[in-house]
This record gives C-alpha cells, sequence and structure tokens, in this order.
C-alpha cells in the first residue's frame, strides 16, 4: 500500500506540483488557441471595430464582502453570503457602444421594485429564472431586440458569443452575423472575460464596500438589496472606459 509519504517524496524527485487549473482555459492546448485566434482575426477583419461586438455573461455575488482586511490582530472571518445574479454584458471593440447590461435574478419582482424597475427614470433591463441563469428566451429576446437596434441604426455587425446551449438562434437575423467561439476558449479568445468583466467586479465592490461602511455609520442593520445591486452594477459598468475596452480586444 502506498503511503502519503512516498507519494510526496515521488512528487518532489519528478518536480511534479500541483497547479489550479483557472476558468475554462485549462482544457486547451496552445495550437488549438492560436489557430482559433487566427480564424477570429479572419473574421473580424472583415467588420470595423465599431461594428464587432462581443455578448458575455458573467455571475455577481452582490452581497460579498471582501475576504481581506487590517486589524491589529487576526479576526475570524464571516460566512459568505451566496445570494447571486447573472449579468450579461455586450460591447464593441472601440468601447464606443455600451449595451445596457441584463439582470436576471430568481424573483420574478422582487419587493425592492415596489415602485417599478426603473433607475434615474430609466427602465432596467432586469429578468427573472429558477436559478439566476441565462436562458435561451432570455438570450433570444436581447438578441432580437439588438438586431432591431442595428437595424434602426443601419450597421451590419458581428456578435461574438461563447457556445452556451442557452445561446440559441431562433430568428432571422438581419444585421447581426453571430459567431459562436470555440468550446472551453473564453478566457483565451472572448475580449469581456480578457479583463472588461474584472473591471467592472472591481469598481461594483467599490460602491458595495463604501455602502457597507455608510451602512455601519448610521447603524443599518438591514442587506443590500436586488434595487441597490443593480444601481451599482448600472454604475460601475458606466464606469469601464473604452480604454479598458480597447485593451482587451
Amino acid at each position: 500500500r502506498l503511503s502519503n509519504g512516498w507519494l510526496q517524496s515521488f512528487k518532489k524527485r519528478n518536480g511534479i506540483r500541483s497547479y489550479t487549473l483557472h476558468g475554462e482555459g485549462g482544457a486547451v492546448e496552445a495550437d488549438e488557441v492560436r489557430d482559433a485566434r487566427l480564424e477570429l482575426q479572419e473574421l473580424v477583419a472583415q467588420f470595423t471595430p465599431e461594428n464587432v461586438f462581443n455578448f458575455d455573461k458573467t455571475a455577481l455575488f452582490y452581497r460579498l464582502a471582501p475576504n481581506r482586511t487590517l486589524a491589529t490582530t487576526i479576526r475570524k472571518g464571516k460566512k459568505n453570503e451566496k445570494q447571486r445574479l447573472t449579468l450579461a454584458f455586450c460591447c464593441n471593440a472601440t468601447g464606443s457602444d455600451k449595451l445596457d447590461p441584463i439582470v436576471i435574478g430568481t424573483a420574478k419582482n422582487p419587493r425592492c421594485f415596489k415602485k417599478g424597475a426603473v433607475i434615474k427614470g430609466k427602465p432596467i433591463l432586469y429578468k427573472s429564472s429558477k436559478n439566476a441563469w441565462m436562458t435561451s428566451v432570455i438570450f433570444d429576446e436581447w438578441l432580437h431586440l439588438f438586431n432591431m437596434r442595428m437595424a434602426a441604426a443601419n450597421r451590419k455587425v458581428l456578435l461574438l458569443v461563447d457556445n452556451a446551449s442557452c445561446h440559441k438562434i431562433l430568428r432571422n437575423l438581419t444585421h447581426v452575423t453571430v459567431h459562436f467561439l470555440p468550446p472551453n476558449m473564453t478566457s483565451a479568445v472572448q475580449p469581456l472575460d480578457a479583463g472588461i468583466i474584472r473591471s467592472f467586479k472591481a469598481r461594483y465592490r467599490k460602491y458595495f464596500v463604501r455602502w457597507c461602511l455608510d451602512a455601519l455609520e448610521a447603524n443599518i442593520t438591514r442587506k443590500l438589496n436586488v434595487l441597490e445591486a443593480v444601481q451599482f452594477s448600472i454604475d460601475a459598468w458606466a464606469g469601464v472606459t473604452p480604454t479598458t475596452i480597447t485593451n482587451c480586444w
């Protein structure tokens, strides 16, 4: 019977270490990534940068506090908040056209929306599903509106999306060419996943931490609600600069 000690010695002798595979990129070979990028470059070259868009989604644990702090002694952490929203973003390669994000939650009509799903006089693109995940119905509705918007502007555009099962084309698109990215290559070839969403989340976290500090000072004990999380999300997305976006393409 092999012991843990033998296993550790074997790993040390042969230079074997434990590595974490981040995102979907762990299953992708370098040659496959290179070929996919070359194919994508040829396709993108057929459009102007203003007319090349990327659509991607991410999970947002909107009440999740930072896991680091400054203190004179070691402090115990708190149980992580697991309330989640799914946010979907779309922008073009120049950062000049950032569409309003789709926000997907589990509640069809959150209580905090009692005055309507409106922020600063503008309707929120809020949808609901059982697990707060993107569905083919939600994607189809969004894609139809996106096509109508491009048609109204007389623009023929390219839309890059991953090959998730919910990304189905259910209607005829007159002004949008949809290109599905190869499986397991999101982290390698998708611009939104190359730093744009990370920039959004960093900005969102700043808004949330500021809210927590203000609530602590005002002795407010309630938790952040969905409407406030959506407001912070909209503001954080607005703060992502064209420079950040172009650097990720």
